[in-house]
């Protein structure tokens, strides 16, 4: 592994221990930049995707029925509320 991978690899695991439990769980792969994608899919009109890399800011798109959401969330000590909201869009659709 590499540095980054590494880095980024220890920043998806905070994030998954900050996931609330019962939070939909995403899919979970690597990036060619060596980021990790968490993908919550519902259909082709629901869903986020969140890349985390090895600094300390998420970057996510996300569609939510006609709604688009796109930005930067910082992984800190909490799960980002934002996300969560996001999620609660999705699966609520």
């Amino acid at each position: 592994f590499n540095s980054t991978l590494s880095a980024s690899f220890i920043n998806a695991r905070r994030f998954i221990d900050l996931m609330p439990l019962n939070a939909p769980k995403p899919e979970i792969s690597i990036e060619a930049d060596g980021e990790i994608a968490f993908d919550w899919i519902k259909d082709k009109r629901h869903y986020l995707s969140l890349s985390i890399g090895a600094g300390d800011l998420g970057h996510y798109a996300a569609i939510a029925g006609i709604r688009r959401h796109k930005g930067r969330e910082w992984i800190g000590d909490e799960f980002p509320e934002s996300i969560i909201q996001i999620i609660k869009k999705i699966y609520r659709s």
